[in-house]
């Protein structure tokens, strides 16, 4: 086999996993970027004088149900911080996700945080 050939061979071989790659990726960012309606800030309760919120997902296609997410780790929480392809799936599948922010510790006890969310 002549050196050309192998090179040639190496080239469509390269092209073809390029191809494939770029495919993946897009399905990849399609699926976890699904189309939706986003309502952030909505307050539901204030501690200490701060407001606590929750960020509203509405999916395209809408099922009549919510799951509620807390956005939380470690008693800490940050608003705004939800984003949509953490609950793609939820998304594709109709449901309407509410992040429920709460206000993080040393400014609430966990038992204050527990009771905000609850």
């Amino acid at each position: 086999m002549s050196a050309w050939r192998i090179v040639r061979r190496l080239l469509i071989g390269l092209g073809v996993l390029l191809g494939a790659m770029t495919v993946i990726a897009a399905v990849a960012w399609w699926y976890f970027h699904p189309a939706v309606t986003r309502q952030d800030g909505i307050v539901y309760a204030r501690r200490h004088g701060q407001n606590l919120t929750l960020d509203v997902l509405r999916p395209a296609r809408p099922n009549g149900l919510g799951v509620a997410v807390m956005v939380s780790g470690g008693w800490k929480s940050r608003p705004g911080n939800f984003q949509a392809w953490m609950a793609a799936p939820l998304l594709r599948r109709g449901y309407t996700v509410f992040a429920v922010s709460h206000l993080s510790q040393p400014k609430a006890t966990v038992m204050e945080i527990f009771d905000d969310v609850s």
